[in-house]
């Protein structure tokens, strides 16, 4: 998500009509990219958010299943393959993300977990846990207590994943 900075709030660490990277929104605030790889958080009344439309320039298509208020997991469909005894939609999404994440690197970027088909991605602002198996298919698991909104929007905006 991208949002321009409106020059309401005084800081020397942000210029005016500026278009910003959001890497998350905690608590309502939006934390902003600034310069030599810092991130603060600003009241969100003081930017515009930019609308961009996704990404959806990759293999496959994913839209968003079914989400659990109760565990935290979110549950994703590739559009071209219902199948869950397939897991590449789910291999490629991970090296999509990977990249997205860190210019373009995805090579040690995705780490096990320990589990079985459960992996993290460096650099990941919503320190999801991505898992894949036959019974589930592709599944977030999210840290408890996330606001799943934030992060359903975050999918979309950064990934292009749908309902």
């Amino acid at each position: 998500m991208k949002a321009k900075y409106l020059g309401t709030f005084e800081t020397v660490a942000l210029e005016k009509d500026k278009i910003y990277d959001v890497i998350s929104i905690e608590k309502g605030w939006l934390r902003i990219f600034i310069k030599n790889d810092e991130d603060y958080l600003f009241p969100p009344e003081a930017f515009e958010i930019i609308k961009e439309e996704p990404e959806n320039n990759y293999k496959y298509h994913y839209k968003i299943n079914n989400i659990s208020f109760d565990s935290w997991w979110i549950w994703l469909a590739c559009k071209e393959d219902n199948s869950l005894e397939e897991e590449e939609p789910f291999v490629y999404l991970l090296k999509f993300i990977a990249k997205k994440l860190n210019a373009g690197e995805w090579k040690d970027k995705i780490c096990s977990t320990g589990g079985n088909m459960q992996f993290t991605i460096k650099n990941d602002p919503l320190n999801l846990v991505y898992q894949w198996d036959d019974l589930f298919g592709i599944v977030l698991i999210c840290p408890c207590g996330s606001n799943l909104s934030h992060i359903k929007a975050f999918l979309y905006e950064k990934y292009g994943i749908t309902e």
